[in-house]
Order: structure tokens, then C-alpha cells, then sequence
């Protein structure tokens, strides 16, 4: 061990040795029994401090409160503690004791806390019938879990069978309100029929507003044969849909597929009620995307297919391969075989999910009706894809462009200071202008450019039908 030099002071540990008697102030042992057992550390030598203690002899440190007690101390602790309970009990009521306005709030605390509870158990607990929609997103599909790796030669059929349910037939019948003839009694405008697709399961049923007329009576036939009487809901004719609502539940529904993902190519399928044939189906390709056809009406691009569509198949459904709607059925070219058009999935479901929730939609409406032309001659006519300019053939009476100053064979040339050459630009730069809103116009009328200001109209309300 290295030498420490005298004038270092050594400290010791409190669990020293008691091995040696201790000794008082002028070196002699103290045999006071009273001295002994006040435990007061006694001084010892420097040379006994710097010596190694054996291993042996090392004992564990005990907290005070953990070291055993003579016994004098613990029939004594114990006397105190029994005499001083009385005192703590009052003591801790004391410190429990609550005004009587505490008291109020925390039960009036516990009974909220309760109520809230309860609506909690109530509505995640408590078995209930769920409302089925196909306007969600993470809805299952009904099909692709049953569809093997191959395509099987019954794929079709399957894929009917399992749609049908959710089809709908709709019968309109015109009263005499509908008509313009003055004469009373019944209307002399035959009965219509159209389809209709189940969207939720409590009885909401999408199809296309242009089968859907103010004081009509509209009656639903199910795929099991029952009928109904509907209630009309709301419509959008920016879009060419509408929703109606029969008293029933427990509807079987389809889950919307993306559209976006739709490409030409894809296989199609539509069922619907044609000329009266309840659940016809027809089978054909996608041939294109984004149409758009002629009308005042601004319009979304259309999904363009070739399977067969005949009148009655407004607002069946398009299906692809998984059974999933990809569109809802709207129009057919005249004078055409196989060239019908559909609503993109996407846009019906977003336009079925907002006429349930209020009724109706807020549209910008022109009131003109376009076509795409290439004014000096140097494109054919039958190249609609590659337009160089937008003719106004004829306006709407009384709509927002007829106020504007517009007149049929005026050039449409920019819009808010952007030139257009095509019909679905014009769409494109006043689809997100809200009624109301005043856009700047500049047409060519001849050899003159005239500047104009058009309000944009609401469709909804000033639709000739509403």
C-alpha cells in the first residue's frame, strides 16, 4: 500500500469494526452502560484506519428503517403508533371531506361520463342491420375472391348472376303536367323506361336525369319481381344523373370501380332494361375515353364503349371483368351501331354521394350550344380530335350567353384572357367557376373581335325542365 503522508485526513466508513472497546476523550475505555448505548463512533488510530480489512468481516449496509430494532424501541413504536391512530384518521376524513359544490360537479362529471359511455356501448355493441353503400371506396368486391387465375368460359354468366340483383327496371309515367298540351285528363306522352343501378342498401337508386321529369310517376321493379313506388331525390343534368329512393332495405349493391384506370381495350359490360327486356346484357370493349358530345349543357367527359345500348338502358350500369361499375350508361349515337357512351365511375359516385346528402348540385351553365370547326378548311370536318376553333350554332332563350350578347356563328377565341380551340377546353377553364361568377369572353363575329363579360348561370335552376 503507498505511504500517505500525516497531514491527509483519512475518513472511515460508519460500519467499522466494533471489535475494540471504545475510548474516551483522555484514552480510557468507557464501561458507562448509558455511553455504550448512545453507539457514538469512537476515534481510532491512523494506522488502524489504513489497515485492510479482511473479507470476512465486511457486513451489508441496512437503511434505518430496515435495521432491527431492540426491543424497547419496538414495543414503544408500537404504543406510539396505536396512540396517534385516532389522530391520523381524523386527520385523512379530514383531508377526504368535499364541499357540498365539489360534490355536485363530480357527480354531475360521472354522470356525463356515464351518458357518454353508454352512446359508445350503445352504437359499437348493440347489433344493428348496417346500411350498405357502394359510393365507398373500401368496399369489398363481390367478385374477385370467387375469380380463379384463368378466365373461365362462364365468367359472363357469372358476373350477371351476380349483378342482376342490383339492377333496377324504371317505369315513368307522364301526367298531364308534364305535357304542353292544355287539354285535361292524362298526357298523351307514352310511358318511358329506363334503368337504375342500387347504390345503398336502404333504397338509393342512381340513373340518368333525362329520364326523370317534374310530376312523374316513377315506379322501381327489383330483380326478384317486386315493385315500388319512388320519391325523387335530386338531379344533376351537368352530369346526365339522378337519384331516387324506394322504402326498401337490404338491398344487394356493386362497388364502384376506379375509372381512371379504365383504358380503350378494357372489356365491357352493360345490363339494363332495353325496349322493356328487363336485365338484357350486352358485351363489347371500352373504345376510347374522355368523349364529349354536343349540348348546351357542360358536360363530363364520357367513357365511349361498344356494347349494344337501346332505349331503356339509360342508367344501367358498365361493368368490367371483376364486376365492379366503371361507368353508368347515358347515351347512344344516332345513326350508329354500337357506339354508346357512360359516365365515368368516378363522377357518379361523387355526384350520387352529394344529391343524397342535399338534393341538388350547383353547376356553371352557359346556355350554348358548341361545335368544333376548323374555319379555314384545312382539316376535315371528321376530325373532331384535332379542332382549331369553337362555333356557337345556338344559344339557350334567356341564358346567361344570350344575355352576354352572344349570337349564333360567333368564333369562341379566348376565355379569361386563354385561347381555346376545342369544346372540352371551354368546359375545362368554366367546369370550376361557381354561378354567379362573371368571366371575361372574346368572340369573333365576322371580321370583328368583340369583348364580352358573361354571369355564369346555376343549371339547376335554370334547367327548362326545373
Amino acid at each position: 500500500m503507498p505511504e500517505i503522508p500525516d497531514h491527509v485526513p483519512v475518513y472511515i466508513s460508519s460500519d467499522f469494526a466494533d471489535d475494540e472497546p471504545p475510548v474516551d476523550k483522555v484514552g480510557s475505555a468507557m464501561t458507562d452502560p448509558a455511553r455504550l448505548e448512545s453507539k457514538v463512533t469512537p476515534p481510532v488510530s491512523r494506522e488502524s484506519l489504513l489497515e485492510d480489512r479482511p473479507a470476512t468481516t465486511w457486513q451489508p449496509y441496512l437503511p434505518p428503517q430496515m435495521r432491527p430494532d431492540a426491543p424497547g424501541e419496538a414495543s414503544a413504536r408500537a404504543a406510539d403508533n396505536e396512540s396517534s391512530a385516532p389522530y391520523r384518521a381524523s386527520e385523512a376524513a379530514a383531508t377526504f371531506k368535499f364541499s357540498k359544490r365539489t360534490t355536485f360537479l363530480l357527480m354531475a362529471l360521472t354522470g356525463v361520463n356515464l351518458f357518454a359511455f353508454g352512446c359508445w356501448a350503445g352504437y359499437y355493441l348493440i347489433p344493428r342491420e348496417p346500411v350498405i353503400t357502394s359510393l365507398k371506396p373500401s368496399m369489398a368486391n363481390l367478385f374477385v375472391e370467387s375469380r380463379p387465375d384463368k378466365t373461365p368460359a362462364n365468367l359472363i354468366a357469372d358476373i350477371a348472376t351476380k349483378a342482376n340483383p342490383s339492377v333496377v327496371t324504371i317505369d315513368i309515367k307522364f301526367n298531364s303536367a308534364s305535357s304542353n298540351s292544355l287539354k285535361p285528363g292524362p298526357s298523351m306522352i307514352p310511358p318511358a323506361e329506363a334503368s337504375g343501378l342500387i347504390v345503398r342498401s336502404d333504397g338509393y337508386i342512381l340513373t340518368n336525369s333525362h329520364v326523370i321529369h317534374r310530376n312523374s310517376d316513377i315506379t322501381v321493379t327489383l330483380d326478384d319481381k317486386r315493385s315500388f313506388r319512388a320519391r325523387f331525390i335530386g338531379r344533376d343534368d351537368y352530369s346526365d344523373l339522378a337519384v331516387v329512393k324506394i322504402d326498401a332495405d337490404k338491398l344487394p349493391v356493386l362497388k364502384f370501380a376506379n375509372s381512371k384506370t379504365v383504358q380503350p381495350g378494357d372489356w365491357a359490360i352493360a345490363i339494363g332494361s332495353p325496349l322493356g327486356f328487363d336485365h338484357t346484357l350486352t358485351l363489347g370493349v371500352v373504345s376510347a375515353i374522355n368523349r364529349s358530345l354536343a349540348d348546351f349543357k357542360n358536360r363530363v367527359d364520357l367513357i365511349q364503349h361498344d356494347a349494344a345500348l337501346n332505349l331503356g338502358n339509360s342508367g344501367g350500369p358498365l361493368l368490367n371483368l371483376n364486376g365492379e361499375v366503371i361507368g353508368i350508361n347515358t347515351a347512344v349515337r344516332s345513326q350508329a351501331l354500337c357506339i354508346g357512351f357512360a359516365t365515368p365511375s368516378n363522377v357518379a359516385a361523387d355526384v350520387a354521394s352529394r344529391l343524397i346528402a342535399s338534393g341538388q348540385i350547383p353547376r356553371p351553365y352557359l346556355g350554348v350550344y358548341m361545335e368544333d370547326i376548323d374555319p379555314d378548311r384545312t382539316r376535315s370536318l371528321t376530325l373532331p380530335s384535332h379542332p382549331v376553333a369553337v362555333k356557337i350554332v345556338r344559344l339557350a332563350s334567356g341564358g346567361p350567353a344570350e344575355k352576354a350578347g352572344m349570337a349564333p356563328g360567333d368564333l369562341i377565341v379566348k376565355i379569361g384572357g386563354v385561347a381555346v380551340r376545342s369544346r372540352m377546353e371551354v368546359r375545362q377553364l368554366t367546369q370550376n367557376k361557381k354561378p354567379g361568377d362573371q368571366v371575361d369572353f372574346i368572340v369573333q363575329r365576322g371580321t370583328r373581335t368583340v369583348p364580352l363579360k358573361m354571369t355564369i348561370g346555376d343549371l339547376s335552376k335554370e334547367s327548362p325542365e326545373f
